[in-house]
């Protein structure tokens, strides 16, 4: 048995635009690059979200991408050298640090804990920013745990 096909999908980036556009990177504030607006976590929060409607005559799946969820960085995504190459694909750009309190609050819930959000976010210091307090994971902060 085959399971029936996905609509397409198409994604609303008009709130994420409106809201995060930039012309320089929020990590290496280059602007002589490519700005693009990249998940912190990955599109697929903003996909389990999205509504089956018809435009234009075909089904398609439109999704709304939450500006919670994106920060502009410098692309393209392909470029090795780019922020959201290192983000995406080199899967070594510590953007923890760059991101809003409402940021890390929905890349936390996004990524389903505070460890995987830093897996992310912060690969390469991941284990020096976490801590387990009364079988919670922290974020350490100079030293301390809030």
């Amino acid at each position: 048995m085959t399971l029936p096909k996905k609509p397409p999908l198409k994604p609303n980036r008009s709130d994420a635009n409106r809201e995060k556009r930039s012309d320089r990177c929020r990590v290496c504030q280059r602007t002589d690059r490519k700005i693009e607006l990249a998940h912190v976590i990955g599109i697929a929060s903003d996909t389990r979200e999205a509504v089956v409607t018809t435009v234009e005559g075909r089904e398609v799946r439109v999704c709304r991408i939450n500006p919670d969820r994106v920060v502009p960085l410098c692309g393209p995504q392909q470029q090795p050298g780019t922020c959201h190459y290192g983000l995406d694909l080199g899967h070594d750009l510590e953007l923890w640090d760059f991101l809003t309190p409402v940021e890390k609050q929905q890349a936390i819930h996004d990524a389903g804990s505070l460890g995987q959000a830093m897996r992310r976010c912060a690969p390469r210091t991941r284990g020096d920013r976490v801590e387990i307090v009364n079988g919670e994971q922290r974020e350490v902060f100079r030293g301390s745990c809030v």
